[in-house]
């Protein structure tokens, strides 16, 4: 029997994908036991613990809120109690506030410094975005606990230059199974997601995280003819204008394709050395700019960690729009074996629509017949696709939630099956799957952002 408690290292939701490589994702289905009080809401949700004990007082306490009867007072009472748990993350961030101040200047520093010596650089201007970008100071240290990081430059399809690191273990096996990352849209930089990164590696892993592009370290723009392909992408609303239209850039394309580019940077090796796409605006191929680059000593000709890596055994972990870019990837791209969709797992689907309609028309926001955009979740299909064929459901995948996308009670009695459909159609595929709902977790609690 699975039993839950309230995570409160968040490392381990990043041995949690460890599992899911080593072991399948489990039976198919849904792994939170959804008591009365629903996946979410009034909280069922959480995560395993490792040792299996239901153990706490904690535990016995909200246990008697699962059996709350809605509506009563009781359900209220309890509803707000998991409400308050959202913030725990914020406290615990709070203890390193002052730390995280200063390396977040020195982040704007860095930023600066890199646009100075690289003035063909376009990285992203969007001052919201960059200003959010705050590394963890408890993750600074990884060179000197046993840590590898090699920081790395390659050219997306577009022509934009994109920014990322490969982490590993100086101890640990000779050969590793392999690890990508795709981070989230708008307040989503690589460095939020380093936590996982090092704890996945210290599990025998070798990772890879990068900034898409128009996020922290890489470019906003890409390279004439594509200078917008991408370029306004994961702006919630512009698909609405034309979905299909790269320029545009209101669809998925820096997860979409910027997961693909990443995924042949992570593959590359010196006899097999990067060489970007054409891209999808133009056909135009930017592979001279990233080969001049190469000879200047600016960008990375290949994985630096490659001698380390397994490729036969790969595996996608994404937050947010990065969530819903790696459920499709990992089911079209053949040399994928295994996602962890951090909120959240989602279904290949032919509708081409944009972030903000997602939100708008997802089940899970229609509670009591009462809209409520982007406040609880995300849609069950996979929104902002590029055009191209469907993948069809072939590898295990693992969806994890919270209660919340952002700390807003529950007015009415959620389904408590409805953070899981997606998981319900893998099953129906027949490939392995399940979906765990954090108690009392919101959208931010799989970053390191103080304000999640």
């Amino acid at each position: 029997m699975i039993k839950f408690l309230r995570l409160h290292d968040r490392s381990a939701l990043s041995l949690l994908f460890v599992g899911a490589i080593l072991s399948g994702c489990g039976g198919g289905g849904q792994l939170s036991p959804g008591g009365p009080g629903g996946a979410q809401g009034n909280g069922s949700g959480g995560v395993a613990t490792p040792d299996g004990s239901s153990g706490t007082a904690e535990v016995s306490q909200r246990s008697a809120c699962d059996l709350a009867v809605y509506p009563s007072a009781e359900w209220t009472r309890c509803e707000a109690q998991n409400v308050a748990i959202s913030q725990e993350h914020s406290t615990i961030a709070a203890t390193v506030g002052p730390e995280a101040v200063a390396t977040t200047l020195q982040y704007q520093v860095d930023r600066l410094a890199a646009t100075l010596a690289d003035p063909e650089r376009l990285i992203n201007a969007n001052l919201a975005t960059a200003a959010a970008c705050t590394p963890d100071p408890r993750t600074l240290n990884w060179t000197e606990v046993d840590g590898i990081v090699e920081p790395v430059l390659f050219t997306a399809r577009s022509g934009a230059t994109l920014s990322g690191h490969i982490w590993a273990t100086k101890t640990g096996p000779e050969k590793r199974p392999g690890v990508l990352i795709v981070n989230g849209s708008i307040l989503a930089c690589e460095q939020v997601y380093w936590f996982a990164a090092q704890a996945i590696a210290k599990a025998g892993f070798v990772v890879m995280t990068f900034d898409v592009q128009g996020e922290g370290m890489s470019d906003q723009f890409g390279e004439v003819p594509d200078l917008l392909e991408g370029a306004l992408a994961g702006t919630p609303g512009l698909g609405i204008l034309d979905p299909t239209n790269p320029a545009v850039g209101g669809s998925g394309l820096p997860f979409y394709d910027g997961g693909t580019d990443a995924l042949d940077f992570f593959f590359s090796t010196p006899g097999s050395v990067f060489v970007p796409r054409p891209s999808r605006s133009t056909g135009t191929s930017h592979a001279p700019k990233h080969n001049r680059r190469v000879a200047e000593g600016r960008n990375s000709a290949f994985n630096p960690l490659w001698e380390m890596l397994d490729s036969s055994k790969i595996g996608l972990a994404g937050h947010s729009y990065g969530a819903v870019a790696t459920s499709w990837l990992g089911q079209s791209d053949p040399r994928v074996d295994a996602v962890v969709a951090w909120d959240s797992l989602c279904v290949p689907s032919e509708v081409l629509f944009d972030e903000a309609e997602a939100f708008v028309t997802a089940p899970v926001n229609n509670n009591g017949g009462v809209p409520t955009p982007a406040i609880y979740g995300f849609h069950p299909d996979c929104f902002g696709a590029p055009e191209g064929p469907v993948p069809a459901l072939s590898k295990p995948a693992l969806g994890l939630n919270g209660d919340y996308v952002v700390p807003v009670p529950y007015l009415f009695e959620p389904d408590p099956i409805r953070k899981s459909e997606p998981t319900l159609s893998y099953s129906a595929a027949v490939v392995d799957t399940g979906n765990i709902v954090i108690r009392g977790g919101t959208h931010l609690d799989f970053t390191d952002e103080a304000t999640g």
